[in-house]
């Protein structure tokens, strides 16, 4: 393993963490901690259905 795996396999399991103890606590701060200011939320893959 390489640097860089190494350091995208810590940044990978740092994130899974995260999302585990906010979907453990339901917390909307630490919900809202996972997603960029410009995130979108899709409820399915696919094109964007509006009024879906």
């Amino acid at each position: 393993m390489t640097t860089t795996d190494a350091a995208d396999r810590a940044a990978i399991e740092t994130g899974v963490r995260g999302y585990e103890r906010a979907w453990r606590s339901n917390d909307p701060a630490e919900i809202a901690a996972l997603f960029t200011v410009d995130a979108l939320y899709f409820r399915r893959p696919g094109p964007e259905r509006p009024g879906v």
